[in-house]
């Protein structure tokens, strides 16, 4: 983000309503939390606020109420979006037309929307402070725990959703990585790798990060446990043993030999 856009965007009047999507969801007004009433109502916003524009009302139909014909879809939809508009403490935020449904992003904040303004592009073009932001951003997995009640193609957008943001955050873990090693913030380096890591545990290439500061003479046990972590999730989740570079990595750490394990 420029300097310009930058201090024009705190200039702007804030947000009232606050939707956070990644983690488990949580909706906030004037930093007190409030809820929807009915599940299917939740399931609505979400995804409203989770889209950059206006939705239209055919692709709502089809996936918060598959089953129904379309006389019926549109009025359980029109029932839906008059019971939202009484739950929201700030009503004018939900906005639709004949075709579409959308929602006013002067009035509604989302942490997805956020995030995806701050990930156009490359990871390599985009500022360190705007890589920054999106880790901050990534409390967790889109919508973590909430249910679609059997509707398999919200469930399916909903996962698709969920692992397209997780791609965002790894790519810019990748790249916020790279910065710090070239930098020589090893520390810095280290404590991106291990999150990485969290999400994708067989990256061998943020293991060998982790493995990278050699630590001093006569001290090698966070090596030795890191290593042995790597060796027994790629056993676990891929049935393979690390690469030669791994072994590499762990043996200039650690100064042991380490014999290429055989996998059963």
């Amino acid at each position: 983000m420029s300097r310009r856009a930058s201090e024009a965007a705190e200039s702007a009047p804030s947000p009232a309503i606050r939707a956070q999507l990644l983690g488990a969801p949580e909706l906030r007004c004037s930093e007190r939390r409030f809820a929807l009433s009915r599940q299917r109502n939740r399931l609505l916003f979400y995804l409203l606020a989770a889209r950059p524009g206006p939705v239209g009302r055919d692709t709502l139909y089809g996936l918060l109420w598959p089953e129904a014909d379309e006389h019926q879809a549109h009025r359980a939809l029109s029932q839906a979006l008059t019971q939202i508009r009484a739950d929201l403490p700030e009503p004018t935020a939900l906005r639709h037309n004949r075709e579409s449904v959308w929602l006013d992003r002067t009035v509604v904040w989302s942490d997805v929307a956020a995030l995806d303004a701050l990930a156009i592009g490359a990871p390599a073009a985009r500022s360190t402070a705007d890589l920054e932001a999106v880790v901050t951003l990534y409390r967790g997995r889109f919508l973590e725990g909430v249910s679609c009640a059997g509707q398999i193609d919200l469930e399916d957008w909903m996962l698709a959703e969920a692992d397209r943001l997780e791609r965002i955050v790894l790519e810019t873990l990748a790249e916020l990585c790279r910065r710090h090693a070239n930098a020589d913030r090893l520390r810095e380096a280290t404590v991106t790798a291990q999150r990485y890591l969290r999400f994708d545990p067989c990256d061998e290439r943020m293991h060998r990060r982790v493995l990278f500061p050699v630590p001093a003479p006569g001290h090698p046990n966070a090596a030795i446990a890191h290593y042995r972590r790597c060796v027994d999730v790629l056993h676990r989740e891929l049935g393979v043993a690390p690469e030669a570079a791994t072994r590499a990595a762990y043996e200039r750490a650690t100064g042991h030999r380490v014999a290429v394990p055989s996998i059963v």
